[in-house]
């Protein structure tokens, strides 16, 4: 598991940690689904999944919805596309 000095990404797949540990760790909003993290390149994306259409489909992709309305973008969306 990463340390909090840490801004490399040391999580394996089925890892847990809490929220707050992983925006101590890289920064970004607490309140928003999508984070980008002033200090790496990462963009966290947070979601409970299948209520906001986001989760996993059976093609074997993770579809999230992102934070603006189809068509009006937001600046969540762009750390996303530029991810």
């Amino acid at each position: 598991m990463a340390t909090q000095a840490s801004h490399r990404w040391d999580y394996d797949y089925g890892d847990f940690t809490s929220r707050r540990l992983l925006h101590h760790q890289f920064g970004g909003s607490l309140m928003t689904g999508i984070a980008a993290s002033p200090a790496s390149s990462h963009v966290l994306l947070f979601s409970r999944g299948g209520a906001s259409g986001s989760g996993w489909r059976n093609d074997g992709f993770y579809y999230y919805e992102g934070a603006a309305a189809p068509g009006t973008g937001s600046l969540y969306n762009e750390a996303i596309e530029k991810a």
